[in-house]
């Protein structure tokens, strides 16, 4: 009845405007059809129109507070903006802000807000990790909603620790800090939050290790010392330090470098830097000369302390003390010293200027003294005297040959510098020769007799005189007599009378004694007179005489390689000269390597006649070739003698050093330290010392990581290799191969080099640890379901070492799900395994993806062949995705058959129900389609009628909020909903799989009538009551058995009270598929006590029917419904019939009030100045005010019509009949009274001992506007036309108000 008042009055306004009576009866007729409209709406639909504004959209109140991973990508949602509008306007949703702008997009229809630009926390990090944006909402027709939502970014672990302060360097004296003691402390930051940000450290590894753990680190980065630091192992650490912090899943990292100097303290003598000293010096050398530096450093490298050295046992050289030169301290004169000489330098270490005795070291230098042409040839006698003049007697006649002098020269000079020549000078040099001509060094000249001829005495010094004797008779008698020496009067005799000359003692006789005898024979004659005559007596030659060598025995020097005359031998034999007696053949009849040398058989030079070599001469021999050489006369039979010919073979430097290999090859572990790695050995076959020994020095190819190191005296014929010290093999990261040219030098005067190449192959020495192949532990993907032992992925590993055995293992497994988070690790513990030696990741066990979304290894590789004492290992994370198969069905959310009902009229396109459904599956597999699959209908008491898919249903598919499928059942134009009875649909839900899964839910829809439903009235919310629906239907089916109890629609009671009321709209439906009354279920529902009770507990507080209302005791509402669309039927016909007349009506009230004008100037009222009103009309002189007449203002409707039969008191309140009650008064009417009360009114069963009025206020409604109009007209008792006063009794009544309408 508000309705029809509003519209009068809404009538009344809008004809007031109009200048025609065609138009006021166009737009009455306009206004009718809506009134009709709006009262086939109200009545069809049950419904209750509330006369209201629009009310602006309000946020929800959520709406404060987001929270946003700085991780979530671009694209990704991470919330919605929520909004509600009382009027059920569509919105528009947007934000608002820079920030906003930047890190965000939203929809405008939906209010979803996606990432635009990823935010990065450690930004915002100073404002408590949040910031503010402006977020909106607009209905379109109120002014736009704004409100502030904070953005409160979560901390994710997207830093690694970063150290502060680099470079790390510490300086740690060796030997003298103490062990534990604390040395440095390193610190990194991490700039996200909470965990992700605690930073903890620990030592990876430092270099060189020694395989001694030298140093730990605590968890707050002080470093402190573990053992004792040694600066000759090692000066320089290199600690690597990692710092971790504890972000999950996954912790970052980062590492640096921490350099530890370690400081030398002095413990160590000085080293040279030569183990061995060699030099060759000529024997000229000035005085003060520098032959040789030798250098030694402080043995502790990081302290340096100054050296002094000193020379020990020799004058003949000096070293000076600072420097180490050694210079010559006086001349050199080798033919009066040693030709190789060895000193001995001792080098001390200053500590604070004075000479530290503890600290010293002494090295050998070997000095080979060269010699230079300065000594010219001496001359000796034969007793050893040096002298320049030699006297000899010759007697005349000296044979050719024959010896006179031997003189003893000599050269003190060595090689070339010692051979020198002899000659003979002088007027008589051509009577003599010399037996040799060149002498090496030293030797014998023996001067001979070379023309006998030039030796006459008497030729040249005497004469000689014969006598005779002419006297005769006695006179002439002449005796001989022999007067001479002794030697000769007993050789010989002369006949005193005959004179006959002979020998007395034959024996006496020898040639080579005494070739010639002289003897005076006196003849005397008778008279006295003697006369003399020399007579000589020559002795013949017999050969009697062995040839006699001048020296017992001859020596000669030569070189090696050289052909030339040697020596030669002289021998004489006494026997007649010039005769074959005395004619010597010379002949080398034995000896050492007699083929090499030939005699000159005439004059006994002994030559060579291919060059020796000295190196192939038999040890034995020592350099020296004995020959024997025979001298032979010419007699008959010959003599002959044999003299020892030792001829020297001197060595000279014509072989180098030779190896008895040209390529070695040594095989040397990359552990090698501290030892000799390979000895090498070159042979000089040169046989003097000076000539043999050698030296040794790599030429090229030992990259500074070897040296070598000459032996001293017979071991300077080998070396030994060794690996540099304060260097370090490396296998892995160094050269695996050095070719070393390793030359040999020997000592002669022409120094020769020898070379040899050696092969070092560098082993491994497994000290590596492995390395997980970064590759091998990227993410994998796993079928879910795979089968036993089938191969995965294979885990690689690289570790440079070669004899590495290499073991792989799980050490941790994490369950994971879709988000990355960490789930029970039992689900998914036995899933995988590896294989130990091969590294292949198999399945072990049922993989479920629906269970678990992703695993999480933690794999370790371990090397059981390491060197150090406990296994070397490095661990890394394997993600393993499981890849999804299409192994589950779709499940719909409601596992029992789903019953609903339609009302009898509906339109096209009308959701009937609404199916969820899930497939546990991913993407395509877990995507789901619906379709219908099969449809028939039931009519109660007839045969089932099976219908086309197609016919009268259709299925629409959506993904919701809950990101659940929806499968929204809805009805066709063309359903024929007249007849009642049951359609059946099975709904089919399929995945997107290959091959797909199908599952399927049958659906009971029954077409009811709307007045055939229960309502049921809660003061539980409704998300409460859906909770609750279940337990309520199984109270309600066992309270009515042998029925279905179908939920129509849970509704909140009133929108805009605060009080918590929810209607259930419920149908029951038998066996036979027929719709029961309510009221028979409501009659039920109150004989059981216990459901009741149950209910009521439940929150149920009013149980209520549709039909209850329409039908009372005599039905007279049924026939009030009819009657009040009977009447307004013909109120719109009346009114269009009837609008001329109150048209004309109207025009006559406003004459008369034109009239009543001139009437109230008479009255007192308008001659009082503070009354500005027109009693008896609506004119005011102020604007806005109202009219001053304190009538009533509802006044009871007549059937006046014609304004001339009825009273003016009826008209003195205003120009028109639409008056309405002020704002205060309007809203007053529908506040309710208070009241006390138990009862049963209008077919509702009120629950409640005493209820506030707040709540009494809500327990009608379960009414429509009908069934309220229904009971109030029933409580008046009247059948008349309703009167304004009654319509305010009806909004008044004390159990209905107009908000429950």
């Amino acid at each position: 009845m508000l309705i029809f008042y509003f519209l009068i009055k809404f009538l009344n306004q809008r004809c007031s405007c109009l200048k025609t009576v065609s138009e006021m009866v166009a737009e009455q007729r306009k206004i009718l059809q809506c009134f009709s409209a709006i009262c086939f709406i109200l009545i069809s639909q049950k419904s209750v129109l509330i006369w209201s504004q629009n009310l602006a959209p309000t946020f929800m109140a959520n709406m404060t507070v987001v929270r946003v991973t700085e991780d979530a990508p671009k694209g990704t949602s991470v919330f919605r903006i929520a909004a509600e509008d009382k009027d059920g306007d569509p919105l528009l949703y947007g934000l608002e802000g820079e920030l906003a702008s930047v890190y965000f997009t939203v929809n405008s229809t939906s209010g979803d807000v996606t990432i635009k630009e990823a935010i990065d926390r450690e930004i915002y990090a100073n404002s408590n990790d949040h910031f503010g944006i402006t977020i909106t909402v607009d209905d379109g027709l109120n002014a736009l909603v704004k409100k502030t939502l904070h953005i409160f970014i979560e901390d994710v672990n997207d830093n690694a620790p970063a150290f502060k302060g680099l470079p790390y360097q510490a300086d740690v004296a060796e030997q003298n800090e103490e062990v534990g003691m604390e040395i440095f402390k390193v610190f990194a930051s991490d700039s996200d939050r909470g965990n992700n940000g605690s930073v903890t450290y620990e030592i990876l590894e430092f270099i060189p290790s020694d395989n001694v753990e030298l140093f730990e680190i605590s968890k707050n980065g002080s470093v402190f010392l573990k053992g004792q630091l040694e600066f000759a192992r090692a000066s320089i650490y290199q600690v690597l330090v990692k710092a971790v912090d504890q972000g999950k899943p996954e912790a970052k990292y980062s590492t640096t470098r921490l350099i530890i100097n370690v400081i030398d303290i002095p413990n160590k003598p000085p080293e040279y830097l030569s183990s061995v000293y060699h030099v060759r010096i000529p024997e000229n050398l000035p005085v003060n000369t520098v032959i040789i530096t030798v250098t030694a450093i402080d043995g502790d490298r990081g302290i340096n302390n100054p050296i002094t050295y000193s020379i020990n046992g020799t004058s003949t050289f000096k070293v000076d003390n600072v420097t180490g030169k050694v210079t010559t301290a006086s001349m050199l004169d080798r033919e009066n010293m040693e030709e190789l000489i060895t000193i001995d330098i001792t080098a001390f270490e200053l500590v604070n200027g004075i000479k530290d005795l503890s600290a010293t070291a002494t090295t050998t230098i070997t000095i080979l003294i060269l010699d230079v042409n300065d000594n010219k040839p001496i001359f000796y006698s034969m007793h050893g005297t040096s002298t320049d003049t030699f006297r000899a007697i010759v007697p005349e006649e000296t044979a050719n040959g024959m010896p006179i002098l031997h003189i003893f020269a000599q050269d003190l000079d060595q090689g070339n510098n010692g051979t020198f020549g002899a000659f003979l000078q002088g007027p008589d040099s051509t009577a003599f020769n010399l037996n040799r001509n060149i002498v090496y060094n030293e030797g014998m000249l023996t001067i001979q007799v070379a023309n006998s001829e030039a030796l006459d005495f008497e030729r040249n010094d005497f004469l000689q005189f014969q006598a005779t004797d002419a006297d005769s008779a006695h006179f002439g008698e002449i005796t001989y007599q022999l007067f001479g020496s002794d030697s000769v009067l007993q050789t010989f005799d002369v006949d005193p009378v005959f004179g006959v000359f002979f020998i007395k003692n034959k024996t006496l006789l020898d040639r080579e004694t005494r070739p010639q005898f002289f003897v005076t024979l006196q003849a005397r004659d008778g008279g006295g007179l003697t006369t003399n005559a020399q007579i000589r007596i020559s002795i013949s030659d017999a050969n009697d005489q062995v040839p006699v060598f001048q020296g017992n025995s001859y020596s000669g020097f030569i070189k090696e390689n050289e052909v030339k005359n040697i020596v030669q031998v002289q021998a004489f034999d006494r026997d007649q000269a010039n005769s074959p007696n005395s004619e010597i053949t010379y002949t080398i009849i034995d000896g050492d390597l007699v083929k090499y040398f030939i005699i000159n058989g005439s004059n006994g030079v002994i030559s060579v006649v291919k060059p020796l070599d000295r190196e192939s001469m038999d040890v034995s021999l020592n350099g020296i070739i004995n020959l024997i050489v025979q001298a032979k006369d010419g007699g008959n039979p010959a003599l002959s003698s044999t003299v020892q010919v030792a001829i020297t073979v001197e060595d000279v430097n014509d072989n180098g050093p030779v190896f008895n290999q040209s390529t070695y090859f040594v095989a040397v572990p990359e552990d090698q330290q501290d030892r000799c790695v390979f000895e090498v050995r070159a042979l000089d076959s040169d046989v003097t010392d000076s000539n043999r020994l050698m030296t040794y020095r790599i030429e090229d190819g030992a990259r500074g990581q070897f040296i070598i190191s000459t032996g001293r005296g017979e071991l300077q014929q080998s070396a030994c290799i060794h690996v540099t010290p304060e260097t370090r093999l490396d296998y892995d990261g160094g050269p695996r191969k050095y070719r070393l040219t390793v030359a040999a030098i020997d000592f002669g005067f022409d120094p020769n080099t020898g070379y040899t190449t050696i092969q070092v192959d560098i082993l491994d020495a497994n000290d590596e640890a492995p390395i997980l192949i970064g590759s091998s532990l990227s993410n994998v993907f796993a079928n879910e379901n795979g089968i036993i032992n089938t191969t995965i992925v294979t885990i690689q590993a690289f570790d440079p070492d070669t004899d590495a055995e290499l073991h792989f293992f799980i050490r941790g497994t994490e369950c994971l799900d879709e988000k990355g988070r960490k789930m029970n690790s039992s689900l998914c513990k036995n899933w995988f395994q590896l294989t130990e030696r091969s590294g292949s990741l198999v399945y072990s066990g049922p993989v479920d993806r629906e269970s678990v979304q992703a695993v999480l290894l933690r794999v370790q590789v371990v090397d059981y062949n390491t060197v150090h004492s406990s296994n070397m290992s490095e661990e890394g994370h394997v993600k393993i995705i499981i890849a999804d198969e299409n192994d589950n069905a779709p499940i719909f959310s409601g596992t029992e058959n789903r019953k609903v009902v339609v009302l009898e009229f509906v339109t096209e396109g009308l959701e009937v129900a609404v199916l969820e459904a899930t497939d546990r599956d991913a993407g395509k597999n877990g995507a789901i389609t619906f379709h219908i699959g099969e449809v028939n209908f039931t009519v109660p008491g007839a045969s089932p009628v099976n219908k086309t898919t197609t016919e009268s249903f259709y299925v629409q598919t959506s993904l919701n909020s809950k990101y659940m499928w929806e499968g929204s059942l809805r009805i066709k134009n063309h359903l024929e909903l007249s007849l009642k009875g049951c359609w059946k649909i099975k709904i089919v839900a399929v995945d997107g799989g290959k091959p797909s899964n199908t599952v399927h839910h049958l659906l009971e829809v029954y077409v009811v009538n709307g007045s055939s439903k229960l309502q049921l009235v809660f003061d539980k919310l409704p998300g409460t009551v859906l909770l609750m629906e279940k337990q309520i239907l199984s109270i309600l089916e066992a309270a009515v058995p042998g029925t279905n109890v179908v939920v129509s629609k849970v509704l909140p009671a009133i929108k805009t009270s605060n009080l918590k009321r929810t209607i259930m709209d419920i149908y029951f439906i038998d066996d036979k598929g027929i719709v029961v009354n309510p009221d028979v279920i409501r009659g039920e529902i109150e004989k059981n006590v216990s459901a009741l009770t149950s209910l009521i507990d439940l929150g149920l507080r009013a149980v209520g029917s549709l039909s209850s209302h329409l039908k009372s005791d005599n039905k007279a509402n049924l026939h009030r419904v009819i009657s009040i669309l009977a009447v307004a039927n013909i109120t719109s016909v009346a009114l269009a019939v009837l609008l001329p007349v109150y048209i004309r009506q109207r025009y006559q009230r406003k004459l008369k009030a034109a009239s009543s004008i001139s009437v109230a100037q008479l009255t007192s009222v308008k001659r009082n100045p503070m009354v500005f009103d027109v009693p008896g009309t609506n004119m005011y002189t102020t604007e806005g005010s109202n009219p001053i007449w304190n009538k009533t203002q509802f006044i009871e409707v007549t059937s006046c019509f014609n304004e001339d039969t009825c009273s003016d008191q009826q008209s003195l309140n205003s120009l028109d009949d639409n008056p309405i009650a002020d704002e205060k008064d309007y809203f007053n009417i529908r506040e309710p009274n208070t009241y006390k009360y138990q009862e049963k009114r209008g077919n509702v069963f009120f629950i409640s001992a005493q209820k506030s009025d707040s709540e009494n206020s809500h327990e009608a409604t379960a009414h429509n506007f009908l069934s309220i109009a229904l009971a109030s007209h029933e409580e008046r008792k009247c059948v008349g036309k309703p009167k304004s006063g009654k319509m305010i009794n009806l909004l008044n009544n004390r159990r209905l108000n107009g908000t429950d309408l």
